[in-house]
């Protein structure tokens, strides 16, 4: 490539060799040699010829602060060669004007934001010849946006020698918008007021004019639109600009986009600390465990943690325990309201900046009483179709109000939800949100009994149990599918059951409780099993449906046997079976033996629990009733093994087994292939013991049963270590405690 004398990256040196800045050249070269670059290689990187490279190098051609940038991003040495060079001299013109910064000050306690503050510093020191550099950093109204970008702007300073301008476009409130933006910039440039235009065009050209070629920060707080921003962008590639918005300014198609979470919870808890002080440490002296319970109130967001903070700091009276309480009403967001910093008024300013339809559809979410929501339930919620309630929800995404987590699911944050609740009941009526709640309670009804009938197609449904036309279109391709909406859905049906009991719709509550049963038996989510349960089993009874109540103390008795809590599943199963028998229902009945069976098998009564199985079994062989025949077949196996008579078990179970293999019941087929492993082992048959765990850990990978590979996986290491293979036995015992760790780890 020619040498260009008159490009911006050199120019030529008149004179010997050595002039300009002493020592840029051989710190060049030594940087380029330590790099193992020759001249040719860096002078590719950088887009110009070798020639220049050399002369450089050599003192004969004086470098730019731009070269300096660009040789420094290819050699990897930020600031080694900057320093050595002055920024180039500008011929000044009827503009020129002195250097300024009014920067706002950068808070002392600052925590946390190491990444996002890496990557701004990175993109910001990136030579941009042609264009601006612009980063937007955006996300949740209180998440400290401003204030990491001001701590940016600092470490910028020095490197922008003519100056940095800081603006609130004041994008939520009375917008400034971009004309009247230039004149507010130009004058706090140094322009005088006569030489500032009224007419837009003439103003916007004199605007370019005056930044171009500067070397400046430019901080943007607050923008209505993605248009005001690029309005007031310098040209010329030498200033950087840096935004802050509550809305993803998509439309900035070069700009760096860098979504701003809350603080991680270890960065909150510094952040509290260095703002109380000692009185903290007093404080977690008394009650140390509910920080922790403070901060997540909080949401982890700065604004919320520093009115809390200061809420500490004042008033001497108040302990971190009263806090938490005060955090837990079901109005906490009056206590992150110090009277110049309020939670509510900032998210509902981010609420009023929405359309009218993303306004109604947040605060139709706000019935919604889990974290998170598809588009589905949106639409059901909102009365739209599933397109037009996806397009309001990238709405609310794009305003920092939602955010997209999976697929067609989004997540709000927890304070988000708060106001939005106030929001809700401030536009919607009584009949809005009561009708809402309804198509939310019975939407998901459907969709959990499909789900069950799917994964489930052969369990026992009597009439009262039957699938209601679904809502929305409920139907899963397949059993993978049902299971994935459950293990996803899982603590929104919690959260609806609840809604469902406490909104009087009981026979809703009951029947979503039921239809979630053989999905909290297959992952051993006992607590949520437990607390649906005990919601549904008073529905029932406010209901007054007897059947309802016996089959819901069955499922709540079963979840507290696998709790160990056998007293308490032994009174609620001998209550099932009166109502039962009471009502003259056979199944109902053997359905209530088989689990005292189970009960008296889990508290070694052996031999009750063959009697209690035998009896259930009975019941269910003269009612053709297959599924339970295999269970059944398998609580009796493990009875008459457990009283030493392992030829009988063994028996039981094989016949156990045919008949889930025939339903194609790959739950089943795992639990009872592993019976048959622990049969053999205990008869003395390592080889039979090995190839049923084996084909039991296979099944249960299947219908993603942790509970069973983990059994499938202790099995196995028994074996092992019966042949003395103790290295084989310890990783697979190890395996085996790492999946029921995570099972323990589920809410």
């Amino acid at each position: 490539m020619a040498s260009r004398p008159s490009d911006p990256l050199v120019s030529e040196v008149d004179g010997s060799p050595g002039a300009g800045k002493p020592g840029f050249g051989e710190e060049l070269r030594r940087l380029r040699e330590h790099a193992q670059l020759s001249q040719t290689e860096l002078a590719r990187g950088v887009h110009y010829s070798k020639s220049q490279i050399s002369r450089v190098e050599s003192g004969r051609l004086r470098p730019s602060f731009a070269l300096a940038e660009a040789c420094e991003r290819v050699l990897r040495a930020e600031g080694a060669l900057t320093r050595l060079i002055p920024p180039p001299p500008r011929r000044r013109s009827p503009w020129s004007t002195s250097p300024t910064v009014d920067l706002p000050g950068a808070t002392e306690v600052f925590v946390g934001r190491v990444t996002e503050i890496d990557e701004m510093l990175s993109f910001a020191r990136q030579a941009g010849r042609y264009s601006s550099r612009v980063a937007v950093v955006w996300g949740l109204p209180g998440v400290g946006k401003t204030e990491l970008l001001v701590q940016v702007a600092e470490r910028l300073l020095e490197r922008h020698p003519d100056g940095c301008l800081y603006l609130d476009l004041r994008g939520n409130g009375d917008p400034i918008d971009a004309f009247d933006a230039m004149d507010r910039l130009l004058r706090r440039i140094g322009l005088a007021d006569e030489l500032i235009p009224a007419d837009p065009t003439e103003r916007s050209a004199l605007y370019r004019r005056v930044l171009r070629g500067r070397r400046m920060l430019l901080v943007l707080d607050n923008p209505r639109s993605a248009a005001d921003v690029a309005a007031l962008l310098a040209p010329g590639g030498q200033s950087v600009t840096l935004v802050a918005s509550r809305r993803r300014l998509d439309a900035l198609d070069e700009a760096r986009h860098i979504h701003v979470d809350p603080l991680d919870p270890h960065d909150a808890r510094a952040l509290v600390e260095a703002l109380v002080g000692e009185r903290l440490s007093w404080l977690q002296d008394q009650d140390r465990s509910d920080l922790g319970i403070v901060l997540a109130a909080c949401g982890y967001l700065p604004l919320a943690v520093r009115v809390v903070a200061a809420r500490l700091r004042g008033a001497v009276w108040l302990s971190l325990k009263d806090l938490a309480a005060e955090l837990g009403d079901t109005d906490h967001l009056a206590v992150l309201d110090d009277g110049e910093r309020s939670i509510t008024r900032t998210f509902l300013a981010a609420c009023g900046a929405l359309s009218a339809d993303e306004q109604h559809l947040l605060a139709y979410l706000a019935v919604h009483p889990g974290a998170t929501v598809d588009v589905r339930v949106a639409a059901v919620l909102s009365g739209e179709s599933a397109a037009l309630a996806s397009r309001r929800l990238d709405g609310l995404v794009t305003a920092s109000l939602a955010l997209p987590i999976a697929p067609r699911r989004y997540a709000l944050h927890e304070l988000v939800r708060a106001v939005a609740r106030q929001h809700a009941r401030a536009i919607l009526s009584d009949a809005e949100l009561r009708g809402a709640t309804e198509r939310l309670v019975y939407g998901y009804l459907a969709m959990a009994q499909q789900a069950d009938l799917t994964v489930t197609p052969d369990r026992h449904r009597p009439p009262p149990v039957h699938p209601a036309d679904p809502v929305w279109p409920a139907s899963f391709a397949n059993v993978t599918e049902a299971r994935t909406w459950f293990e996803a859905e899982q603590d929104n049906l919690v959260g609806i059951c609840e809604l469902a009991a406490t909104e009087g719709l009981h026979g809703e509550c009951w029947r979503l409780a039921y239809a979630m049963r053989d999905h909290f038996f297959r992952t051993k989510a006992l607590r949520p099993w437990i607390r649906t349960h005990e919601f549904a089993l008073s529905s029932a009874r406010m209901a007054g449906d007897l059947w309802a109540v016996a089959v819901t103390l069955n499922n709540l008795g079963l979840a507290h046997l696998h709790d160990g809590r056998n007293d308490l599943a032994g009174l609620q199963y001998t209550e099932a079976l009166k109502v039962f028998r009471d009502l003259d229902d056979r199944i109902g009945v053997a359905v209530t033996l088989g689990h005292r069976a189970w009960l008296a098998h889990a508290t070694g009564d052996h031999a009750t629990a063959v009697v209690e199985a035998s009896d259930a079994l009975a019941l269910y062989q003269a009612h053709d009733s297959r599924r339970h025949v295999g269970i059944t077949l398998r609580t009796l196996g493990l009875a008459e093994g457990a009283l030493g008579r392992l030829a009988a078990a063994t028996e039981h179970f094989l016949a156990a087994l045919e008949i889930f293999v025939e339903m194609n019941l790959v739950f089943d087929e795992s639990m009872a292939l592993n019976c048959l492993g622990e049969a053999a082992r205990a008869a003395g048959d390592p080889s039979a013991a090995r190839t049923y765990h084996v084909r039991a850990w296979w099944r249960a990978r299947v219908c993603a049963s942790l509970a069973e590979q983990a059994r499938a996986l202790r099995g196995l290491g028994s074996v092992a270590q019966a042949d003395g293979r103790h290295q084989s036995a310890a990783r697979l015992v190890a395996q085996a405690a790492a999946l029921l760790g995570r099972l323990r780890d589920d809410p």
